[in-house]
């Protein structure tokens, strides 16, 4: 029901309507829409865009949130709600996620889109030399670039009413790799080494493979977050290097909350463990590089040295975390809590990508199974030598 006197409605799907008013050069009214996702933000633009109004132009002023599209936009490239749509990301989503769009944009889609006008609509085979352009690029990239094409595109729809491509969710379907789990023969040779070569570096591998954490959460972990008396490790932040304008550096290591909600968590401290990190305890902020966090890439070579020490075959560093999933699972952890203590939102995830039972675990499930329907006491013929 709009909001009496300022023509602000909550639409059925969800998101909130203001229309104003704008008078053509020709002295033609005509009604425009804009949306947000709150009733405020509605306000705000609606507010923005009668006070950015001059005269009897239909163009109203960039500064205002609610951009349509109208004859004045010829000229314009399609590389305008783009940016645009990098501002609102950059105001409402973490700087690293910011960062990672916009290099996106910038080196596979920005060349295209500033080529292409308002006034025409987004072609298929654009579409393609995009995509044609990151083939060689990792599955990952690709479902990243899919994304910001989809997000801009959606924008562009919203705030210019603007026609673009639907691009199908399984248009660059992600291929999975080979899943890489340490055997047991390898997690005996690995903890053998890093207990008999113990250091505050290696005592973070010894962390991972018994608590699950990611790369970026061991290297920003701190004293601080280890309570000894309660048994827990909290994850409060993470550390990854993003890249930077107007330094000579170009990039820099920043420490930020993790990836989602659900990834600042408590995880139980084994006992073994909560030992093992009194004894190393030394009172500096951080548990494995003093008084500032770990550089990833300097870990994970740190990783690949211990591998090559204890007689391992190389894994990359998250091979740490399938490993100890793959442990709970073979020990008969239930789903929900290992989803939890992964720091996942849904247990889907945890499903799909983390649980991956050894094949000596699925030949003890499906020995307990013959026991029960294939014992003498169901099968009686088994004992007698087969059936006739």
């Amino acid at each position: 029901m709009a909001r009496k006197g300022e023509n602000i409605r909550k639409r059925k799907d969800g998101r909130w309507e203001g229309r104003i008013t704008i008078k053509g050069d020709n002295g033609e009214k005509r009604i425009y829409s804009l949306y947000g996702s709150s009733y405020q933000k509605v306000r705000e633009k609606v507010y923005d865009a009668r006070k950015n109004m001059t005269g009897n132009s239909t163009i109203l002023n960039r500064k205002n949130c609610g951009k349509i599209k109208q004859a004045g936009a010829q000229g314009l490239s399609w590389d305008m709600p783009a940016k645009e749509w990098l501002e609102e990301i950059k105001k409402t989503k973490k700087h690293s996620t910011f960062v990672k769009y916009r290099d996106i944009y910038r080196s596979y889609i920005e060349m295209y889109f500033t080529e292409c006008s308002l006034d025409k609509k987004i072609d298929s085979f654009m579409i393609e030399e995009i995509f044609e352009r990151c083939s060689d690029r990792s599955n990952s990239l690709k479902k990243s670039v899919r994304s910001v094409l989809r997000a801009i595109f959606s924008y562009a729809a919203d705030y210019y009413k603007l026609d673009a491509p639907d691009l199908k969710k399984g248009a660059c379907k992600k291929e999975r790799g080979s899943i890489q789990v340490l055997t047991e023969a390898e997690q005996v040779r690995l903890c053998s080494y890093l207990m008999e070569n113990m250091d505050h570096k290696l005592l973070g591998i010894l962390i991972c493979i018994t608590t699950g954490i990611r790369l970026g959460e061991i290297c920003s972990l701190k004293w601080s977050d280890i309570d000894f008396a309660a048994g827990i490790l909290r994850i409060k932040t993470t550390v990854q290097r993003i890249s930077v304008e107007g330094t000579d550096t170009r990039t820099k290591l920043v420490e930020t909350k993790p990836k989602t909600s659900c990834s600042e968590r408590e995880i139980p401290l084994p006992d073994i463990l909560s030992d093992l990190l009194r004894q190393y305890y030394c009172g500096s902020k951080y548990v494995m590089n003093g008084e500032a966090p770990m550089e990833p890439r300097t870990y994970q070579n740190i990783w690949k040295k211990c591998q090559k020490a204890a007689g391992i075959t190389y894994k990359n560093f998250h091979a740490l975390r399938h490993t100890f999933a793959t442990n709970c699972v073979a020990r008969g952890i239930d789903v929900k809590s290992l989803s939890e203590i992964l720091g996942h939102s849904d247990v889907k995830t945890t499903l799909n990508r983390y649980v991956h039972p050894s094949i000596a675990t699925k030949r003890d499930y499906i020995n307990s199974v013959c026991i029960y329907f294939l014992s003498t006491e169901y099968a009686p013929a088994i004992s007698e030598g087969g059936h006739n």
